[in-house]
């Protein structure tokens, strides 16, 4: 069976989705499973990444650069390194790996919690996210902005 990653914005943020299903409850599930008593009102405390957390606005940088952990949920707050959920991203020819989950403020064990995707699909689902009308918008904003003088 094929892991199917999905990427919407949704009000500014990117909710990801894997196999129809946010991976915010995914993450919560086996935070349930693993936290230890006084952590359990944080397991799966996550919202979605804002756009402005992606490095420059851009998912591909994102979402498909090989070998390092990557934010893939922030805090509910709305501040995504106050409580980070971070993934390590392998893109192979075949396969893109997220494995090595780690919360970015409590050493837990995950168990091999990740997701193996198929690599043409899921640079495409990354890539369309770059070509939202929404974030070229963005884009284009940012870049006819100029920086304030004190």
């Amino acid at each position: 069976m094929t892991t199917v990653l999905g990427l919407r914005l949704v009000d500014g943020a990117v909710a990801v989705t894997v196999d129809g299903r946010p991976l915010v409850d995914d993450v919560r599930a086996v935070e349930r499973r693993v936290a230890d008593r006084q952590d359990l009102s944080l397991a799966g405390a996550y919202a979605d990444l804002g756009v402005d957390d992606l490095p420059d606005r851009d998912a591909t940088a994102h979402f498909a650069t090989d070998g390092e952990h990557r934010t893939m949920l922030g805090c509910e707050c709305g501040f995504a390194d106050c409580w980070p959920l971070l993934v390590r991203v392998s893109v192979g020819p075949e396969h893109v790996r997220w494995s090595d989950v780690r919360q970015g403020h409590r050493d837990r064990d995950y168990g091999g919690f990740g997701y193996t995707f198929a690599t043409g699909p899921y640079l495409a689902t990354v890539a369309s996210l770059d070509r939202h009308p929404a974030a070229a918008r963005r884009a284009r904003f940012d870049a006819r902005a100029t920086p304030l003088v004190a």
